[in-house]
């Protein structure tokens, strides 16, 4: 069945619950997890580009943003549960686009994303 599958995150609440689930899920395929995440370019933002100037220290942790840790945290997460898994992530301003060229590039055969249906009564 599927064997590489690619999960997409970001800094939400959502992508917790999408990490319990898609390790779950792993795992009960014998599945192998590349946790995925794209942020927007900063250094093209003003903030960005004066940073780069006046504390180029400062700009390369602001740069790398909140992927490392958002990543870091569903690593162990699927270490802790016996998944195999690996992270990447990629500095694109179209992030739809950034999560179908990892799946293209790593050979994933499934993109396991959570979504957020919210009913109007």
């Amino acid at each position: 069945m599927y064997k590489n599958i690619l999960v997409p995150l970001d800094n939400s609440n959502l992508s917790i619950s999408t990490v319990g689930e898609a390790i779950k899920f792993a795992r009960s395929l014998g599945s192998r997890l590349l946790f995925f995440t794209a942020q927007p370019d900063y250094g093209s933002t003003n903030d960005g580009g004066l940073e780069r100037i006046m504390e180029p220290e400062g700009y390369a942790a602001n740069a790398a943003g909140d992927a490392r840790g958002i990543l870091a945290k569903a690593e162990v997460a699927a270490h802790a549960a016996g998944v195999e898994c690996s992270s990447e992530t990629v500095t694109s301003d179209r992030p739809y686009q950034a999560i179908l060229d990892a799946a293209d590039r790593s050979g994933c055969d499934l993109i396991f994303i959570d979504s957020l249906i919210k009913s109007v009564a």
